[in-house]
């Protein structure tokens, strides 16, 4: 877990899934599939994040299994 990294590391994320989504060619009939694949991550990034700064420490493991149903 990069827990120890927060928030930092969520920034890089952040940053890198930006750049995979501004590379995806249209033209490529995956492209669909991994935006939509991407945008989650984004959302899932952009909850931890929040959760993590609510309670500093929190683990990514803790916060998948706090909003898995």
């Amino acid at each position: 877990s990069a827990t120890h990294h927060m928030p930092s590391a969520s920034h890089r994320a952040e940053r890198a899934y930006a750049q995979m989504l501004s590379r995806l060619s249209p033209a490529s009939g995956e492209t669909a599939t991994l935006a939509a694949c991407l945008h989650r991550k984004r959302r899932l990034n952009a909850a931890y994040l929040q959760a993590w700064q609510q309670e500093p420490g929190l683990h990514f493991e803790q916060f998948v299994r706090a909003i898995s149903p």
